[in-house]
């Protein structure tokens, strides 16, 4: 078996029996949200359904195939809108890539889509084939990531997509990019040196209204992946860029600004 074929296998058996948290909340979006932004515009969790989300976690995890080479092996276009959130995005995007095959030639390691009238409505990966059966690895099915036998014969499939492994390789650390440096202005005052990993900081942004951004990386210029209400509790883990902070926000991991050097108050202090 492909050694990447087999890596992606190995690691969606791993996910069988996960359950999502309440309003489709689950690490496979959060994933998206927190550590590969890139690869969509707007949040993903809670509330999103995460068929599709989970197949392309499996794919862009450093243990197979990461983040840069998922997205060019699924044939996503380049980072914009949507990706491959939706399951007719994914199926769009593998047809164009020339994946497309057949339920009845269907393999280990294939993305089968299953349809609910004449549209495309749920996704798995195919685990094994045998006795005119397939077993496939399902997430968000019944709310958990579930091992599933289908008939080959069933009229429930909307297509097969079977991936060219042979142009796949495990993920190489030096391939991906770095986040862009940030640019900061020098931090009107000192950082505070009792400030420590694990500290709890509220955000005291001068007006009520305002909202403080937490962000994918220490830059004004990163995606804001969520948005900090005056009076929030964060918590700091230890690491800072400048006048950027490293936190915790309702397990949403980011940077937040503490201070500008043309401001004259903290947007995060002890509490």
């Amino acid at each position: 078996m492909n050694e990447v074929l087999e890596a992606v296998l190995t690691l969606a058996k791993s996910q069988v029996g996960y359950k999502e948290k309440p309003d489709n909340n689950t690490k496979y979006s959060r994933f998206f949200d927190v550590e590969a932004w890139q690869w969509f515009n707007t949040k993903k969790n809670p509330g999103t359904d995460w068929c599709a989300i989970f197949i392309c976690w499996l794919f862009a995890q450093n243990c197979t195939l990461g983040q840069k080479q998922a997205l060019s092996f699924l044939g996503c276009p380049d980072p914009k809108n949507n990706c491959a959130a939706g399951c007719g995005y994914l199926y769009d995007y593998m047809k164009a890539k020339g994946y497309k095959s057949d339920i009845k030639n269907v393999k280990p390691g294939d993305i089968v889509f299953f349809k609910k009238g004449s549209k495309c409505a749920h996704v798995g990966i195919a685990e094994t084939v045998s006795g005119g059966r397939v077993i496939t690895i399902e997430g968000n099915k019944d709310n958990s990531v579930k091992r599933v036998t289908h008939n080959i014969s069933s009229d429930i499939y909307f297509g097969v997509m079977s991936p060219d492994w042979s142009k796949a390789h495990l993920y190489e650390k030096k391939e991906e990019p770095a986040a862009p440096a940030a640019k900061h202005e020098a931090p009107v005052k000192p950082s505070d040196p009792s400030l420590k990993a694990g500290d709890i900081l509220i955000v005291s942004i001068k007006y009520a209204s305002s909202e403080l951004m937490l962000r994918a990386y220490p830059s004004g210029s990163a995606p804001v992946i969520q948005r900090m209400k005056k009076g929030w509790k964060v918590t700091y883990l230890g690491e800072r860029s400048g006048s950027w902070l490293k936190v915790r926000c309702n397990n949403v991991i980011g940077w937040a600004c503490q201070h500008e050097a043309s401001k004259d108050y903290d947007y995060l202090t002890k509490a």
